[in-house]
């Protein structure tokens, strides 16, 4: 399923959802959705993999606010309670990288 919604001038949304039963490794649902959001000079893109099975989830999520660009990638197990997340920051001339990992 593929959908453009026209929020209003300069902005948009594109959304992709697509669900696959063939991957026995993923359990009995698997999930994909990517989105990818303009409005004005602001543009996110989110990359979300939900797994029912297991209760595991992937969001890759990359924002850009006119020079200020942000790149987020979480990962969150919650059958055995883990979670990644890594992030970039483009501030400028100034760039932060945060790697996160939670083991529960």
């Amino acid at each position: 399923m593929f959908s453009r919604l026209a929020l209003c001038e300069g902005e948009w949304e594109e959304t992709l959802t697509g669900q696959d039963h063939s991957e026995a490794d993923w359990g009995n649902v698997q999930q994909v959705t990517i989105t990818v959001k303009q409005i004005g000079n602001v543009q996110q893109i989110v990359i979300t993999v939900k797994q029912i099975g297991n209760m595991q989830q992937i969001a890759i999520t990359v924002k850009q606010i006119g020079n200020v660009q942000q790149v987020t990638i979480t990962e969150k197990q919650i059958g055995n309670m883990q979670q990644i997340a890594i992030t970039v920051e483009q501030i400028g001339n100034m760039q932060q990288i945060a790697i996160t990992v939670k083991q529960i």
